[in-house]
């Protein structure tokens, strides 16, 4: 009966599981492209336990194609209840397909929609003849706070609101000898602003990281010398 089974072959028959972890709306400009994967697994495992080799081997495949920075979606199982060798073996085979995500593009979408929310916030807190001073005063990640500073100078621009010229300011700075690539106080930058014709200072800083990382931003009332806006640590300031 076995030598008859064996050449048979592998007769099996096929079922495919609905799509675990699927695609949200969010992530679909997220998809860099799909992978496959194929392997043997003990007949009677549950599902919990194909999926999670599933995703591990479909993972370590798109690493090896696409980079770390990379997660699985929209996992597809295909499980087959083979004959024949493999059922001398007690296993199924299981194919697998799931679409790439890349974490940097979704890092960055994060990021742009932050942006956003604090060109929101600032505009709601600047007086009418605003001349605006945007300061990068991060300590840790400055290239992100300055990629921040540089998108809300870029829309502060096309809404033609008057940007105090970088180099100037750094002038001044210099002339009062204040470094402001150090620790600024509230008081320097009211200085510093008069000097330069700013009525209003946006302070730019990152706090936090990991998934505790938060874009910080501040809004100063030079004239008046108080706080006009500071931000939370509440999701929409999450980078």
């Amino acid at each position: 009966m076995i030598s008859a089974l064996f050449a048979v072959g592998f007769l099996f028959s096929c079922a495919t599981a609905p799509v675990d972890r699927p695609l949200t709306a969010g992530d679909r400009d997220a998809v860099i492209g799909n992978v496959e994967t194929e392997f043997p697994i003990n007949r009677g495992s549950s599902r919990e336990v194909i999926l999670a080799a599933a995703n591990s081997r479909l993972l370590e495949k798109a690493r090896m194609m696409y980079g770390n920075n990379v997660e699985i979606r929209n996992v597809e199982i295909t499980r087959r209840a083979a004959l024949g060798a493999a059922l001398m073996h007690g296993e199924d085979m299981i194919r697998a397909r799931g679409a790439v995500i890349s974490r940097d593009i979704q890092m960055a979408r994060a990021r742009t929609g932050t942006i956003e929310h604090a060109l929101r916030e600032v505009r709601t807190v600047l007086p009418a003849d605003a001349r605006v001073w945007l300061h990068n005063n991060a300590t840790t990640d400055r290239s992100l706070a300055n990629d921040a500073v540089d998108d809300i100078t870029s829309a502060f621009i096309r809404d033609r609101i008057t940007v105090v010229e970088r180099g100037l300011l750094n002038l001044i700075a210099a002339e009062q000898g204040i470094h402001l690539d150090g620790f600024v106080t509230d008081g320097d930058f009211v200085s510093i602003g008069n000097a330069a014709g700013a009525n209003t200072i946006v302070v730019v800083g990152i706090t936090g990281t990991g998934v505790l990382r938060r874009l910080n931003v501040r809004v100063l009332d030079i004239v008046a010398g108080t706080v006009r806006m500071q931000s939370d640590t509440g999701e929409a300031w999450r980078l």
